[in-house]
């Protein structure tokens, strides 16, 4: 799992060209320039989380319960789901009325989307 609390750049997402290229052309869609996109993402609390099919449940246990739950959220109440390439879902929940949101990146052989579908309880 990879956390971004600021803009991602390219580079650090460590996802192949076509599935990076098309993630960064979807955070962007709501911006002008990528200068406003890095923008609002300085002045409100926008996250990207990374899930991949390399995350298992180990990983449960050592998130701490808020990140857990945001996680949560942003699987279970998007305002948009998007394919993004052929193995990977872009989730984004809105998070306040500012427009601070949570995107949610997940793999489609992620070991943890069972759970965040509620099915281990």
């Amino acid at each position: 799992m990879k956390t971004f609390n600021q803009w991602p750049l390219a580079r650090t997402l460590q996802l192949d060209q076509a599935t990076t290229d098309r993630l960064i052309q979807l955070l962007m869609e709501p911006f002008r320039t990528e200068q406003e996109a890095i923008e609002h993402w300085r002045r409100y609390p926008t996250q990207l989380q990374i899930l991949t099919d390399r995350d298992g449940l180990e990983l449960l246990q050592t998130l701490p319960e808020s990140q857990l739950e945001q996680i949560r959220f942003g699987w279970q109440y998007p305002e948009f789901c998007e394919a993004v390439g052929e193995d990977y879902q872009l989730r984004l929940a809105i998070l306040n009325d500012e427009g601070a949101g949570l995107y949610l990146l997940t793999h489609r052989n992620c070991p943890l989307l069972e759970h965040l579908n509620g099915t281990d309880s």
